[in-house]
């Protein structure tokens, strides 16, 4: 389920890659383009272009996105970061989960009280980090995780 999401927020990041360190501006408008229409807010889109360009060189972003778009997880864990609301996530992110975890066998109502539960307890930012690392989730979200797929 983390895979999808993960893709997402890794557009997301992506589309706040650019600056003036060297990337061109059609990838800064192509890029942030991306990133509102995935519900982030120019101030977070400015955010991540931000951080990208102080975190990555363009020519590694090129390089990486070539070879598939995979950043590294500090970078990834850094830009999620600039979702101002830390337990409202962003709407693309929100849709690839219940996409994802629909494919994985539970009902939409299974899974979108699972993203609200994610929503609730969970700051984006620890969100993406635990979905890139795996972490392991308190006995609290494990039991409200499992109440939703009892539903």
């Amino acid at each position: 389920m983390y895979k999808t999401i993960i893709a997402v927020a890794l557009v997301w990041f992506i589309s706040g890659c650019c600056g003036n360190s060297g990337y061109p501006d059609s990838v800064v408008k192509q890029e942030k383009k991306s990133c509102v229409s995935l519900g982030m807010t120019d101030s977070e889109c400015d955010c991540q272009i931000e951080k990208m360009r102080r975190m990555v060189p363009y020519e590694e972003y090129k390089r990486r996105k070539a070879k598939g778009g995979n950043l590294p997880n500090e970078v990834m864990v850094e830009a999620s970061r600039c979702v101002e609301d830390q337990h409202s996530y962003p709407k693309g992110v929100v849709q690839a989960y219940i996409t994802d975890c629909i494919k994985g066998g539970g009902t939409y109502e299974q899974c979108e009280c699972m993203i609200q539960q994610h929503q609730r307890m969970e700051a984006y930012a620890d969100f993406i980090e635990c979905g890139l690392t795996h972490c392991q989730l308190s006995e609290d979200m494990l039991g409200n995780l499992m109440a939703c797929l009892r539903k």
